[in-house]
């Protein structure tokens, strides 16, 4: 396969694995990111992980906060034959968009046109979807709606948002490698946009769950893994990583019982079960320490 010249436009730590695909087998002319933000504790200023990355690697970084016309110039100016874009963070102009010979390509986790937008993985599993994957898109203006190029298409089973997203983040570069191999002969495929459904973002407060409300509240304890998920017990929510169906044990709704390994909570689906469950302000607690905390308040 050619030696393609590439420009990287990437923040998260999920476009690692494309990132050094492409850096050991093409010639990646320069990097986009998001610029440094606040974050920990002390609010530092701190790269996305991809910029970090770029710069360890000494590889020119870009982090524009939008694009000007100078900015398009600078991006016009490296010639590029492709650009690989995910989960960069800015809306690209027409401009950026037809720079590159072959385009923008996007890598989405998602089979489009089946969740478009910001929390593909999250909404995926929340909705019970029995298979996702990764889409590679002609971007196009409007957003995630261009032509699919390639899929990977993956059962989703009992993995939560964290695992899946790290599954996926490792399949990105193969998927990207082997579309790259038959760039100029891909076969474009128009998406339905009868299919399609947006990722909507997460929000704090649809992370702490009430057992009292509607909906399946297991894909939502795996779909919120890594958003600190809390289930609401006598008024207090409790942070919780993982949870299981019980329907052998009958506990009404909002309450709790537990034994040696395991603590029951009732909700409107049924009883479910976790092995650990985090107080405010405290560490995780396993069942029995749980409990006595609990039968203690």
């Amino acid at each position: 396969m050619p030696q393609y010249k590439i420009l990287y436009m990437a923040s998260p730590e999920f476009a690692l694995p494309a990132y050094h695909y492409c850096r050991h087998n093409h010639h990646i002319l320069a990097v986009y990111s998001q610029p440094p933000r606040p974050s920990g504790r002390g609010m530092q200023l701190r790269n996305t992980p991809v910029a970090e990355q770029a710069i360890n690697d000494n590889i020119t970084l870009h982090t524009p906060t939008h694009f000007t016309p100078e900015q398009i110039e600078i991006f016009t100016e490296y010639k590029a034959d492709l650009a690989v874009v995910v989960g960069y963070g800015l809306l690209l102009p027409r401009a950026i968009l037809t720079a590159p010979r072959w385009g923008c390509w996007n890598i989405h986790a998602s089979l489009l046109p089946r969740w478009r937008g910001a929390a593909p993985i999250e909404r995926a599993i929340e909705a019970g979807d029995t298979h996702t994957g990764l889409t590679i898109q002609q971007m196009i203006q409007k957003l995630d709606a261009g032509d699919i190029l390639a899929h990977h298409s993956m059962e989703i089973g009992n993995e939560n948002s964290q695992s899946l997203r790290h599954i996926l983040s490792q399949k990105s570069a193969e998927l990207l490698a082997k579309t790259m191999a038959h760039i100029g002969h891909l076969q474009p495929v128009a998406q339905d946009e009868t299919q399609a459904n947006y990722a909507h973002k997460i929000t704090k407060d649809e992370c702490r769950l009430n057992p009292a409300d509607s909906g399946d509240i297991l894909a939502k304890i795996r779909a919120f893994q890594g958003w600190g998920v809390s289930i609401k017990i006598n008024e207090i929510y409790y942070k919780i990583q993982s949870a299981g169906p019980a329907p052998e044990i009958l506990c009404p709704i909002g309450m709790v019982k537990g034994d040696k390994e395991k603590i029951y909570i009732g909700t409107s689906m049924g009883t479910i079960y976790t092995n650990q469950l985090q107080p405010p302000g405290k560490n995780q607690m396993n069942a029995q320490q749980f409990m006595h905390y609990f039968l203690q308040k």
